[in-house]
């Protein structure tokens, strides 16, 4: 998947709706980590930091389809004042477990919230 000029990694499966991009950023991880806290600063559940290494894991309710998303960010330094941030966001629920963009959408927002400090490539 091509995401304003940028390759991203897409996954997915049939049982679920999985989305996996990785990008770098002009921003060492704290403060990337720091982006993405103003953008679901209530969705965080769970914060990791081991060597400089940071995990995130956020989940969000979609009142509009009645299910939960979940995203996981990893952001690691990718040297320079830069990180590599790796981030992916999966859904489902309801009675058949189908996941109807759930996963995709909050992926998508992580990258909507560090798109200005993308480094092109």
């Amino acid at each position: 998947m091509t995401w304003r000029g940028r390759t991203l990694t897409v996954m997915s499966d049939d049982s679920t709706d999985t989305r996996s991009w990785t990008a770098v950023y002009r921003l060492p991880p704290d403060q990337a980590a720091s982006v993405l806290r103003q953008q679901f600063g209530d969705d965080l559940r769970d914060v990791y930091t081991v060597d400089g290494v940071i995990v995130m894991v956020f989940e969000r309710y979609y009142l509009r389809n009645g299910q939960r998303a979940s995203l996981t960010a990893v952001l690691s330094p990718a040297g320079a004042g830069a990180s590599r941030v790796h981030a992916v966001g999966s859904g489902g629920g309801g009675f058949w477990g189908f996941d109807w963009g759930t996963g995709s959408d909050f992926a998508s927002l992580a990258a909507d919230a560090l798109s200005s400090y993308i480094v092109p490539g």
